[in-house]
């Protein structure tokens, strides 16, 4: 079994119109990618599990309205999740991505994450609990 962290941020910081996202306990780098005219975001690509087949992209989108939009993106094939924040669920499947990557924005709209392996809950997402992986 690895041992991996429900990861939780360690800095929100606002960019004229785009967020950086730092997360802790990994080494991340990251550049500004224009998904379009109206939502410039900060891509930040990390690989939680040292495998490149786990490597994901974590993409935060702030629309005009500031109303948040969050994005997770498989590197490498394009699958998508977007996030509802008002229902606070998946509304569209992710596959072959790692059960412990999950979020929490401190001081936004708590975003979730469901998988079919960990489905974390608030308090464990802004504890930052350790989880095992079978």
């Amino acid at each position: 079994m690895t041992q991996q962290t429900i990861l939780s941020l360690s800095d929100v910081q606002k960019v004229n119109d785009t967020i950086a996202v730092e997360i802790l306990g990994y080494s991340i780098s990251g550049d500004l990618y224009v998904k379009d005219n109206e939502y410039p975001i900060i891509c930040r690509e990390f690989n939680p599990l040292a495998n490149f087949n786990d490597a994901f992209m974590i993409v935060t989108a702030i629309t005009k309205n500031n109303d948040t939009q969050y994005t997770i993106s498989k590197n490498g094939f394009g699958h998508e999740c977007m996030i509802d924040n008002e229902r606070k669920q998946r509304i569209s499947r992710v596959s072959a991505w790692t059960p412990e990557l999950a979020v929490c924005i401190s001081g936004l709209k708590y975003v979730g994450v469901e998988t079919d392996y960990i489905q974390p809950t608030v308090q464990e997402l802004t504890t930052g609990l350790k989880k095992e992986r079978a």
